[in-house]
């Protein structure tokens, strides 16, 4: 199985214990036969299925083993971050720059170009929406809008699952957090081609290490590199706790 899909599974473990632990006790007490009694029997299942002791295991061996430069940590228990957590202000997107500019004109053109050019983020336009889909790793839509100089602008950005449906929000934090990540860069009226190379720069959101501790899953919080800084040169990945 993939980091992601290990992720995945250990998502899904806590949506349900976040379930169960709204039921009331006095359904679970011993001699209860409901669905609630069900549900826990049903984790209990899952917690010992093959996928959740692989998935346990491999996070347990990635806590153990730190990468290269590992900074030293808080290893106290702490409660799961939310997206916000992982949100690093200072992680912007470029300037908009003339070479960004993509005349509404030329939108459908330039869609062409682009897939031409992207074998792994596919693009399609539908609309005043425009969907990137990096194969096996996640799918972004774009809001699109046209700016007073005609040129085509990012309006909002919803990154879901590659095998999520596309609505609403991502059921999954790393992907919501990777949303407010590329939103931060909206501001001013972002170019459709700034925007969409900022997206592709997650291609290696589940393999590729953090370039400040070394490690591809943050020892707090267990989630990936879902920060991409911008130095002048090109995108670096970080977890959100590591650049600060």
């Amino acid at each position: 199985m993939s980091l992601q899909d290990h992720i995945a599974t250990l998502e899904a473990l806590q949506t349900q214990l976040g379930v169960v632990r709204q039921v009331p006790p006095t359904l679970l007490q011993k001699g209860s036969d409901g669905a609630e009694r069900g549900a826990v029997r049903a984790i209990g299942e899952a917690v010992l299925s093959e996928p959740v002791q692989a998935a346990l295991a491999r996070a347990r061996e990635s806590l153990e083993t730190d990468g290269p430069g590992a900074q030293r940590v808080n290893r106290k228990r702490r409660r799961a971050g939310t997206p916000e957590e992982y949100v690093d202000a200072r992680a912007a997107a470029p300037a908009r720059r003339p070479e960004d500019a993509v005349p509404l004109a030329e939108l459908g053109a330039w869609g062409t170009a682009w897939n031409a050019a992207h074998a792994t983020a596919a693009l399609r336009i539908r609309g005043r929406v425009v969907r990137i889909a990096l194969a096996d790793v996640l799918t972004a839509y774009l809001g699109i809008g046209v700016a007073a100089d005609g040129a085509v602008v990012v309006e909002t950005v919803r990154v879901f699952g590659a095998r999520e449906a596309g609505l609403g929000e991502s059921a999954f934090g790393v992907f919501r957090a990777v949303s407010q990540q590329l939103g931060r860069g909206l501001a001013g009226g972002a170019g459709l081609a700034a925007v969409a190379g900022h997206v592709v720069a997650y291609g290696d959101l589940f393999e590729g290490p953090c370039t400040v501790c070394g490690r591809v899953v943050a020892a707090e919080g267990h989630v990936p590199c879902v920060v991409r800084r911008w130095d002048g040169a090109g995108w670096r990945a970080e977890h959100a706790g590591c650049g600060r």
